[in-house]
């Protein structure tokens, strides 16, 4: 529970131990080994957090005022000593106040000047100088050591008294004040602490709990005195005082809690009450801080970009030597600002002062207020690794903000998004200046260091400058991508220069050296010249007093040495393995450590405990930590190698610089070390250790087990706010130490763990985790589940991280469910771990029985959308696109003839030909081809051939082919083509030419897609017949014209190609599939199921394979060796023209194409395909009765199909009416004994029997006639009564009845803005459905026909509903929608319960037992549970997963309703006597308003 309100904030905690084991309880449940009456020590300790200034401390102080044991209590609160230094002005008042000249020496003696102090100091010696046994805990020394104890506390008292006498005559002087005197009296440690941190910076989120001691009774006077002498009255001022101060300082966030009665006395039963209570208090105000505390996403990055502004203005000051390189700066960015330039690259050596130097410049040129500067300097947050696109994204967000740009679509390609932000600043004529420093401190996640994401080009008035160290990836990718012209070196320090730099780190210090220390420096500067070496140097120098002996004078020649010196100062003073536990831990630390978790960690530690107590044991056996002391006097000494940071809300300890822990690391981190600390620190934060005895070996014990006293790490610490500290820590640790049973527990297959680290570190931060995971162990389980996470991305980022635990449980899966069986030890447990949270919930929600979204692990590996477009043609479409290698341009041809060049960098048009190709033809019949300095536009009939001479394009050739000729490629500077089917012919530019006949003779070679192997001399040519042919040229002859295989295709080959070894041809055709072939065996090798439209274009690239349609803006990217266990399931054709689903779920019949006359049947548990049910015409309508188990096909001509699903060969059928109408709608009434076939005219209604064992069908009985008005009809539902309610496009809803003598005239209804899509009846037949493309749809009560509720909902992409269907127990309502959604709404209120994105468009929906089943366009089979609990919380909000989106319900008044019913019952006896003569309408309206209106 450490945690920050805001960077500025301090939190204050004091209390005992007792509160802490209760506070523990309250918080975390019941620890084993803590007992609720105060710990196993039963000792009273105040903790002091970490914020206070002066480092974490553990002071005893007793703040209970009273008792027997004052005395003691008073000695534990009050600490005496004497000041450590004393300024040369009150020195001399103090010595001008002594006369002894025995006191005169005892001050000469134990205070020295030190004149490096500016101004100068007097400097308290060292007890062990006088009194060298004083530090001595070896057992044989005890008494030299007790002898040299009470040595100095009799020299101790007597300068007290010495200068308490001087203080007190020098303040009777008027010499010293009040305040300056007070300093040589006793003074509480709490006092002092509070005095440094909370009463120094109190902030606004300070939280105090302080109790009240007892009202003292009235007494007689006897009994006064002796309560009087009983009560501490100087602890009592001194607590008084502070809580008044706090009082002050706190309000109003201050709780003070009464202590009454016996609460006092521990031994009596009061005493446990009353800290429970008090217990009981601060754990509800510390959970609710913690619960009211929400991440803001805006306050995060102001807070970055804050951090980073003023770490800026830090390095900034103090440059020195690097005038001649900042003014080259200024002068290349002066001059390349008006134009498009590359950015600039600032390289040296580590620690040269490369961060310094641009910080610098980010000063000037922060001087002109017309410039925007943004920093981010990389090796600030170290330790930790930062990824590129959050570096990006977070720069691009600030850029936008701070020119108040719109945000680009978080969806995009962060690269992409960043290059958009700095081309719109350009464009507004705006000034930016951006620098990164030290790419070095990147991750490897997408290859950063590669430097892709690096423009080659910045646009006008926009610079961008980074840094990398000299020897590293980042700066030779730099060189090869930007060449030598934009980059930087930044070489050594002259000596002066770090002489002057030394100075003025000195004076900032406040200190400075004698003549002998300053030499000893400049010759140790003189030969490093770098400024690290100066900040290390300084660093050591500043401890230095004018008095220190040579013996202390050490500094190294370098920056290693100097540290090695540091380091063997250090493990003399402290101990190696202190120092060296303590670093080690700050360097394998993920983001740094906070300071109380780096004393647990040392705690934990077994090497520490033991050098600690090495020579004396510990006070408790039982209890066993480190000293807060040792801890305290070590963080002292390291405050110049260490810094605070302030990540995420908590104060980080981590090294200041990366030479310096790199240089730690090799010192003290063997592998053995490394994978040990690494086990510490993962035991630690899996709080393994918490309220356990840990065993222990000490020098001098038997093997002990002892209590380290460390918290434990829950997962959350409130009902808001997850433990960032273990999500970011855990799985990195667990990962390096080799804990993979944990790791995979803990971490990978724990949904709770997933979701918390999604929500509060980003779905980037799981991914890269799991990467690494996968990456060191090769799990399979690991990269699956990662590869599901970065599916989930997108959706993800467009709720911008804030995700509901449903909907993360739900879509998680709903990608993973169908590889629980396979890996059932992780993603098995992974998933059931789904399901169970998912039945835990209170709310509505939707459970996946089976994986309906695209899953991991399938030969899909990317989907690449288009983010960045050139330019818009008016009037032509682009047909084929081409890049030159040799620079960053770009070929289109376009579809009215045009060939134009375009710059890839600007995005600007470089010239433009006309009629350089066809016109109104389309893509997949012309091709471009570069080859040596020839571009080529060919289709099947023409070839023009174009040089490339420089930036121009010059016309050469044109040729066309006669008769039956076409062309199939282009080799080289040859025409490869086809005459009369037969003979392959081959014509080079210069005319020469030769023809070659294709064998067998009997096979003519008509070619349907044609792929240029130019590395291989060969044309690949797939015919319409199916087979392959290899045409082989060599020169302008033709080799060979091979005819390989026979590749079976089931629909249109629209695209091919052939991998670069020749091993594998792939072929893309209009059934949406990709198939890829052996060129050696001719068998289909895999099927590629996932594009959502006919493949037009294919390529390959290495081990992937790009695909690509006409009709959609994305590229995808599949793994030709991806492991084949891992086939996505199997599913329809997307898009597929009609389709009808099963009621399980587990057939599907479908319709590909609008002009198909067969029917397919497809198995979704096997993903086969039956053999197609043929029929005579194109099928306009396809319908299935669930009880009879018939599958109705309407047909254009207006004859009616029906297929028994268990004999699909019994083929019945209703013939066409005269006239051979259009069939527009088919609907059966709920027992499906009535058939309603509806036509262009009409209407008619057929009974559906059973006769001989089959189906029967006798009819028309009776028709309805729409009406002439209205649009042709697109739903309709066949109600109770034979009434017929139906729909048209143009929204009209009518109530036809087949039993109207009338000929079944309509009754219009409610109408919609849109075409009518479904119409739904309930399984009980009272309730129907209407939904349309608008944004309505209507519940209507059947009986009697009534408006129930209306329902609208708009949404960001929503444009009406599909399908809709009533749940089995009709209490709900599944709709599906164009939006890729499926929405449960609740019949008896009409409000909407759950909305769940599915990514398609959901086709075909239908009731299953406690559920649904479903059919996308994409053609997967949706099969979910729905619970929903019988109350709903009133603040339940179904679309808070839902951007930019809301629905209101409008339902009629049923009282009202009632009360008209009434009073229609009291006028029934008088209808007898109703005269129509007497109607007058107005005044009945007047009279009696109506919220719905039946006639019948």
């Amino acid at each position: 529970m450490y945690k920050v309100l805001s960077p500025l904030s301090k939190i204050t905690w004091v209390m005992l131990a007792e509160c802490g084991a209760k506070l523990a309880q309250h918080f975390f449940g019941p620890q084993p080994g803590i007992r609720a009456g105060g710990g196993e020590t039963g000792s009273s300790r105040a903790g002091l957090g970490p914020g206070l200034g002066l480092g974490p401390q553990d002071v005893d102080v007793q703040n209970e005022v009273g008792g027997r044991d004052a005395t003691r209590r008073k000695s534990n609160m009050i600490r005496v000593f004497v000041s450590s230094t004393l300024t040369d002005e009150i020195f001399q008042l103090l010595l001008s106040r002594v006369s002894e000249p025995d006191e005169l020496a005892l001050l000469g003696r134990w205070f020295i000047k030190d004149a490096n102090a500016v101004p100068p100091v007097y400097v308290l010696q060292p007890i062990g100088t006088h009194f060298p046994h004083y530090d001595d805990c070896r057992p044989e020394a005890v008494q030299r050591r007790n002898k040299s104890l009470l040595s100095w506390r009799l020299t101790e008292t007597r300068l007290l008294q010495l200068l308490r006498s001087a203080a007190s005559k020098a303040e009777d002087d008027g010499d010293l004040t009040a305040e300056q005197t007070r300093d040589f009296y006793a003074t509480s440690v709490l006092e002092r602490e509070l005095n440094a941190g909370l009463f120094l910076d109190p902030g606004s989120s300070v939280l105090a709990v302080l109790r009240e001691s007892p009202r003292q009774p009235d007494a007689p006077r006897r009994l006064s005195r002796l309560l009087r002498a009983a009560v501490d009255a100087e602890g009592q001022g001194f607590m008084s005082s502070l809580k008044s101060r706090l009082l002050l300082h706190a309000a109003p966030r201050l709780h003070l809690v009464q202590l009454v009665g016996g609460g006092t006395d521990p031994r009596r039963p009061e005493h446990a009450r009353y800290m429970s209570a008090f217990c009981r208090e601060v754990a509800e105000h510390l959970e609710a801080e913690i619960n009211g505390y929400h991440g803001n996403t805006d306050e995060d990055e102001e807070e970055e970009a804050r951090f980073h502004n003023e770490l800026c203005v830090q390095f900034a000051e103090g440059v020195c030597g690097r005038d001649q390189i900042l003014e080259k700066l200024h002068l290349v960015m002066k001059k390349g600002g008006a134009l498009w330039h590359c950015p600039l690259v600032v390289h040296g050596g580590t620690g040269m002062g490369k961060t310094a130097l641009l910080c610098r410049l980010a000063h000037d040129v922060s001087d002109d207020a017309a410039t925007v500067v943004i920093v981010r300097l990389l090796a600030a947050r170290h330790p930790l690794v930062q990824d590129i696109d959050d570096v990006i994204n977070s720069i691009s967000v600030q850029v936008c903000r701070a020119f108040k740009l719109a945000l680009p679509p978080l969806t995009a390609d962060p690269a992409h998004r960043f290059i958009d932000v700095l081309t719109e600043v350009s464009q507004r004529g705006r000034k930016l200046t951006l620098i990164l420093d030290s790419l070095d401190c990147l991750s490897e996640h997408r290859s950063a260091k590669k430097l892709r994401w690096l423009p080659t080009q910045v646009p006008p008035n926009v610079h961008l400058l980074v840094s990398a160290d000299d020897g590293g990836a980042a700066l030779a990718n730099a060189r090869l991508k930007l060449g030598e012209e934009g980059l930087f070196h930044v070489g050594r320090l002259s000596l002066g220069d770090c002489d002057r730099v030394a100075a003025a780190r000195l004076a900032a210090a406040r200190r400075k050296l004698t003549t002998e220390q300053g030499e000893l420096m400049g010759r140790n500067l003189e030969a490093a010249g770098c400024p690290l070496h100066v900040q290390l140097a300084v660093a050591a120098a500043a401890r230095w007093t004018s008095f220190s002996g040579e013996v202390e004078l050490h500094i190294g020649a370098d920056v290693r040495e100097t540290v090695t010196l540091t380091m063997l100062m250090l493990e003399r003073r402290h101990g190696k393995e202190l120092v060296g536990g303590a670093l080690g831990y700050l360097v394998l630390a993920r983001e740094g450590l906070l300071e109380v978790e780096l004393r647990d960690l040392l705690s934990l530690d077994d090497d520490v405990i033991s050098e600690v107590y090495r020579l004396s044991p510990p006070p408790s056996p039982s209890l066993i930590r480190l000293p807060p002391l040792l801890w305290s006097r070590l963080r002292l000494d390291l405050q110049d190698v260490l810094e605070e940071r302030w990540t995420r809300g908590v104060a980080l300890l981590a090294f200041a610089s990366r030479r310096v822990s790199d240089l730690v690391s090799e010192r003290y981190l063997t592998a053995e070390r490394r994978e040990r600390s690494h086990r510490i620190l993962a035991d630690y934060f899996l709080g393994r250790w918490a309220g356990k005895l840990k065993p222990a070996s000490l020098p001098g014990l038997s093997l002990v087990l002892s209590d380290r006293k460390v918290p434990p790490q829950p997962l959350w610490f409130g009902t808001s706010y997850a433990n960032i500290r273990k999500l970011t820590e855990l799985p990195y640790h667990l990962l390096h130490s080799g804990m993979l049973a944990e790791l995979q527990q803990e971490v990978v297959g724990s949904a709770d763990f997933l979701f918390a680290k999604t929500q509060f570190c980003g779905v980037s931060g799981l991914v890269r985790d799991l990467e690494h995971v996968a990456q060191q162990l090769d799990c399979t389980e690991s990269r699956l589940i990662r590869d599901a996470l970065d599916l989930m991305r997108p959706g993800m980022d467009f709720l911008q991280g804030h995700i509901d635990a449903s909907l993360f449980y739900t879509e998680l899966l709903a990608r993973l469910s169908s590889l629980a069986v396979e890996f059932p030890e992780v993603i098995g447990h992974l998933c059931a771990q789904c399901e169970e949270r998912l039945l835990e919930k209170s709310e509505p929600v939707l459970i996946p029985r089976v994986s309906f979204l695209q899953q991991p692990g399938g030969a899909l590996a990317h989907t690449l959308t288009a983010t960045h477009q050139l330019t818009e043609l008016k009037g032509a479409s682009v047909l084929s696109v081409r890049v030159l290698d040799s620079s960053a341009h770009l070929i289109s041809l376009a579809g009215d003839g045009s060939l134009r060049r375009w710059s890839l960098i600007g995005g600007e048009q470089l010239q433009c030909v006309e009629g350089a190709g066809p016109l109104d033809v389309g893509a997949s019949t012309v091709h471009l081809h570069l080859s040596n300095d020839l571009l080529a536009v060919y289709t099947r009939t023409q070839v023009k051939v174009w040089a490339m001479d420089g930036p121009e394009l010059r016309p050469v050739s044109v040729s066309c082919s006669e008769g039956a000729e076409l062309v199939l490629g282009i080799l080289a500077d040859c025409v490869v083509s086809v005459r009369d089917f037969c003979r392959i012919r081959v014509l080079s530019v210069g005319g020469r030419a030769s023809e070659t006949a294709v064998e067998p003779a009997e096979r003519q070679l008509t070619p349907d897609a044609c792929v240029t192997l130019a590395n291989r001399g060969s044309v690949f040519v797939v015919s319409k017949q199916g087979f392959l042919h290899q045409v082989t040229s060599y020169k302008t002859s033709v080799s060979t014209v091979t005819l390989f295989l026979r590749l079976r295709h089931d629909d249109v080959v629209l695209s091919a190609c052939v991998s670069p070894d020749g091993r594998l041809v792939a072929t893309g055709a209009a059934d949406q599939l990709v198939r890829v072939w052996s060129v050696t065996t001719g068998s289909l090798l895999d099927s590629l199921i996932g594009s959502d439209s006919p493949v037009t274009s294919l390529r390959f690239y290495y081990n992937f394979l790009l695909s690509a349609t006409v009709s959609s803006p994305e590229v995808l990217v599949w793994n030709t060796k991806y492991d084949t266990r891992h086939r996505p399931s199997p599913r329809i054709p997307a898009g597929s023209a009609h389709s009808a689903l099963t009621q399980d779920g587990d057939r599907v019949y479908y319709v590909r194409d609008p002009g198909h006359m067969e029917v397919c049947s497809w198995s979704s548990q096997t993903g086969s395909l039956d053999l197609p049910l043929a029929v005579s015409a194109a099928v306009s309508i396809l319908e299935l009765l669930q009880l009879k188990r018939l599958l109705l096909c309407g047909l254009d001509g207006g004859t009616v199909l029906m297929f028994p699903l268990a004999q699909p060969q019994e083929t019945l059928g209703i013939p066409p009416p005269e006239g051979a109408a259009r069939i527009l709608a088919l609907a059966a009434d709920t027992c499906e004994n009535r058939l309603v076939v509806a036509y262009d005219d009409a209407a008619r209604l057929f009974t559906l029997g059973s006769r001989d064992g089959g189906i029967s069908v006798e009819g028309p009985l009776r028709s309805v006639t729409p009406s002439l008005l209205h649009a042709p009809l697109t739903a309709m539902a066949l109600l109770a009564g034979e009434r017929l309610l139906y729909g048209t496009a143009c929204g009209e809803v009518a109530l036809g009845d087949f039993l109207d003598d009338n000929g079944g005239a309509a009754r219009e209804l409610e109408p919609h803005g849109g075409a009518v899509t479904c119409v739904v009846t309930s399984g009980s037949g009272t309730h129907a459905l209407v939904g349309s493309e608008d944004a309505v749809q209507r519940l209507w009560a059947l009986e009697p026909l009534t408006l129930e509720h209306t329902m609208e909902y708009k949404g960001l992409l929503f444009t009406g509903i599909l399908c809709a269907s009533f749940s089995d127990c009709d209490r709900f309502v599944f709709t599906g929608s164009n939006d890729g959604t499926i929405k449960v709404w609740n019949v008896n209120t009409g409000g909407l319960l759950y909305v769940q994105y599915l990514y398609s468009p959901v086709v075909r929906v239908l009731a299953a037992r406690s559920g649904l089943v479903a059919l996308t366009r994409q053609g997967s089979v949706v099969r979910e549970t729905f619970r929903c609990p019988d109350f709903v919380s009133p603040d339940y909000d179904p679309l808070r997963n839902v951007g930019n989106a809301s629905y209101r319900v409008t339902s009629r008044d049923k009282d009202q309703d009632q009360n008209w019913d009434q009073k229609q019952d009291q006028d029934r006896a008088h209808v007898q006597d109703f005269n129509p003569a007497q109607l007058h309408l107005m005044s009945i309206l007047r009279a009696k308003p109506s919220a719905t209106c039946c006639l019948f």
